[in-house]
């Protein structure tokens, strides 16, 4: 030990420095984990432990395991095991090269205090309480300049964030974490991973980029699978309640830097949102998926962005209900918007909206809605914020159906619910604020910048039907008007001036045909319109209801032709009637108040030829203000031209030739010289012709197709018997039971007109007396000549 002795004295200072060196070496773990607990107790946490540190300076290496920040009695941060890797040798060349920075088994919380401080392990301040720096006018020393880093692999793995917010309450779990070649001054490929699941739904992202390249560059995808909406129910807004469902979205990214202050980006992709439900007021709202197939491109140049983003849009069984009224407000089974187009200066242009099952306003306790559509699309819809102007080429309603229900007054009750719930809508948007009227110039101002829309082509079409019912005492009457075409062309609003076209092909009931055409400037202030039409065998029973206020008689039977054309010009109407009537019946209305110039009941008889049928040629003129002109302007001047032409011809022996012929089938002819038959008995409840009843009205066809100048009614009738059957269903209310009554009575006399349709007899030989309910009456159809 001499020799060693004799070494140390001889060499003192070198093993000084060498002791030292290796002190340092020892207690470098001791020094480290020392400095970093005083540093986290200056930061304000009250207790802070780290259980091992190990540091190789000549490895590299520095290890923390077991990392404990505590802060008001709750754990902060935990860190299970932290490692960091370097090459010093970097250090010659320029840099610092760290191999791998790592952290494992980590939990920290983020918190939002009262004051809205957020606390991610250290408390960050407000914006508003941050202090802006002024920038230093002193030169930079470019000597104290940090040294050049790169990172081969940044790894965090295991990293539980328990996050509460006043806006959202949840945990995120980084599961993998993996930053490769990260550098601040090699032109290295960056790699980033990340598999993350926020509140138990899984994140991926996969992003590959070269920032350093002389045109840096980004590319990769994020994937998000079935994530949980009721997570984010506290970022909706207080009247949106109960979100749920689930959203999934799969975007690739793929973008460049052009210069320092360009930035080119490119997104595509699709979100789907599955099973989403909530609630606003009243209404409860129900989406069981929507699609949406994204392609974007943004531009960020100077701070502002400018994008062009198109999508393909899927939507399925939509319903909205009113929770509070417990019906349907509206229902969609499908819905598709084809190649949307959005810019960043809210221009958008649609190919096609095609809504698919559409219904609304459905009426509780049945499966009838106000209004529906089996399939509406419009088409080619371009709309421009700056001119301000909504064109459409092309709106096409397939199979609507209407169901327009009125009480014994005459207002629609179907639309009582929606009443109501606009009502709760209007009560929960109210806002306590001061309104402001707008003063001239402002009013004027809005005025001029109103929307300019332009609808090239509205068309209603393929077998919709509008039924129109209204309640009475004893029983409801109804009328099904088919619609075959409905077009309107070159509709433009806001243009005074704009010539539309409209074409309008209906049929009331199975037999009644309805074609209106013509052209005018619509939406003139004092419009302007050409038009002819023609309504084909039009039966009086049918529209009696609607006409007795005018005329203030019920006709019970009977049909009428009407051709006219009609001019509209400077709110003078110019128009010529054709009419021709063919065997009318009618009857005073209890408590009528009707004052006409002469009977209505004589001026028919007086205008009656000998087979019964009334030609009429009646010009209407006059400005619309006068309230005259109208229905009952035409009859007062058919009375007024029965008069004139003197005609007193009757019908009361037209039909006596035939009496023969009648009374050898064994049937009479009664006191009013009326020829009736044997009416058709059907089965209770039902409508439909049975075998036994067959023959007869084979032999009545028969009868008509010999004698083409014979004309037959057929008075449909219901009776107790009827009622009692249909009363069997306890599910019919009241009110649904007297619509069974009559539209059982008036689908007997319907069901015997189609079968002599079916045998080629003309239907304008077929006549519909207005259907009736007799409590003692006979169950089926009362027949007459």
């Amino acid at each position: 030990m001499s020799w060693l002795l004799q070494l140390i004295q001889t060499n003192k200072i070198k093993f000084s420095i060498l002791f030292s060196i290796l002190v340092f070496i020892i207690f470098l773990p001791y020094i480290v984990q020392f400095w970093i607990l005083n540093n986290i107790a200056k930061q304000g946490f009250e207790q802070a432990s780290i259980d091992d540190v190990d540091v190789n300076i000549f490895q590299g290496e520095i290890v923390f395991k077991k990392v404990h920040l505590i802060h008001q009695g709750e754990e902060k941060l935990i860190i299970g095991l932290m490692r960091a890797n370097y090459r010093w040798q970097g250090l010659f060349s320029g840099g610092l090269t760290t191999e791998l920075l790592e952290i494992e088994d980590a939990s920290l919380a983020v918190r939002q205090d009262e004051d809205g401080k957020l606390e991610v392990v250290f408390p960050i301040q407000q914006g508003n309480e941050i202090t802006e720096v002024e920038p230093s006018t002193e030169p930079e020393d470019d000597s104290l300049k940090v040294p050049n880093l790169d990172v081969d692999l940044i790894r965090f793995s295991n990293v539980n964030v328990n996050i509460s917010t006043p806006k959202f309450e949840g945990g995120l779990l980084i599961e993998e974490f993996k930053l490769t070649r990260a550098s601040t001054w090699h032109d290295n490929p960056v790699q980033l991973l990340i598999a993350a699941k926020l509140n138990g739904n899984q994140i991926n992202v996969n992003l590959q980029a070269e920032p350093l390249a002389a045109t840096p560059t980004l590319e990769g995808n994020i994937e998000i699978e079935q994530f949980d909406l009721s997570s984010l129910s506290k970022l909706t807004p207080k009247d949106v309640a109960q979100l749920n469902g689930s959203f999934s979205t799969k975007l690739d990214f793929s973008g460049y830097r052009e210069n320092k202050s360009t930035v080119h980006m490119s997104v595509n992709g699709e979100i789907n949102i599955e099973q989403l439900q909530a609630s606003y007021n009243p209404l409860n709202i129900s989406i069981d998926k929507i699609q949406n197939l994204i392609s974007s491109n943004l531009t960020l140049s100077d701070s502002k962005l400018s994008f062009d983003s198109s999508h393909n849009i899927d939507v399925k069984d939509v319903q909205i209900v009113d929770g509070k009224q417990q019906y349907s407000l509206l229902s969609i089974d499908s819905v598709q918007l084809n190649k949307l187009q959005l810019t960043d200066a809210l221009t958008l242009s649609l190919d096609t909206l095609i809504l698919e099952g559409f219904s609304a306003v459905e009426n509780s306790g049945t499966n009838h809605s106000l209004l529906g559509s089996k399939r509406t699309l419009i088409k080619n819809v371009q709309f421009e914020p700056v001119l301000n102007s909504l064109d459409i080429e092309q709106i096409m309603l397939s199979s609507v159906q209407g169901l327009f229900n009125f009480d014994q007054q005459g207002s629609l009750i179907n639309t009582v619910q929606l009443n109501n719930t606009v009502n709760d809508l209007q009560a929960g948007a109210i806002e306590k604020t001061e309104v402001q009227l707008p003063n001239k110039e402002q009013a004027e101002t809005e005025l001029d910048t109103g929307l300019t829309l332009n609808i090239s082509q509205f068309l209603i079409a393929d077998e919709s039907k509008i039924k129109i019912s209204q309640r009475k005492e004893t029983h409801n009457i109804s009328t099904v008007i088919s619609i075959d075409k409905v077009l309107l062309a070159n509709l433009e609003p806001t243009n005074a001036d704009s010539k539309s076209e409209f074409d309008v092909q209906a049929r009331l009931g199975k037999f009644s045909t309805i074609q209106v055409s013509g052209e005018g400037q619509l939406f003139a202030e004092q419009p302007t319109i050409t038009a002819k039409g023609e309504l084909d065998a039009i039966s009086l029973s049918e529209i009696s209801p609607y006409i007795e206020p005018f005329v203030g008689y019920q006709f019970t039977s009977g049909q009428f032709d009407h051709v006219f054309q009609l001019s509209l010009k400077n709110n003078v109407i110019d128009m010529s009637n054709e009419l021709l009537i063919r065997k009318v019946k009618i009857k005073d209305i209890d408590g009528n108040e009707q004052v006409t110039t002469l009977p209505l009941p004589m001026a028919i008889e007086m205008l009656e030829d000998g087979d019964g049928n009334i030609d009429l040629s009646i010009p209407v003129k006059g400005d619309l203000n006068n309230a005259e002109v109208g229905l009952s302007s035409i009859i007062q001047k058919s009375l007024s031209k029965a008069l004139q032409k003197g005609s007193v011809s009757f019908l009361k022996y037209a039909l006596q030739p035939y009496g023969a012929i009648v009374m050898a089938a064994e049937y009479a002819v009664d006191s009013a010289n009326h020829i009736e038959f044997e009416p058709m008995i059907f089965e209770a409840n039902s409508a439909v012709i049975d075998a036994q009843q067959q023959p007869y009205a084979t032999k009545l066809a028969d009868l008509l197709s010999n004698k083409k100048d014979l004309t037959i009614t057929f008075c449909g009738v219901s009776n107790e018997r009827d009622k009692q059957q249909i009363l069997m269903d306890p599910s019919l209310s009241e009110e649904q039971v007297k619509f069974a009554v009559g539209d059982l009575a008036k689908q007997r006399s319907q069901a015997l007109k189609s079968f002599f349709v079916k045998k080629q007899i003309n239907p304008k030989r077929l006549f519909l007396c207005k259907y009736s309910y007799l409590k003692d009456g006979i169950g089926g159809v009362n027949i007459s000549m």
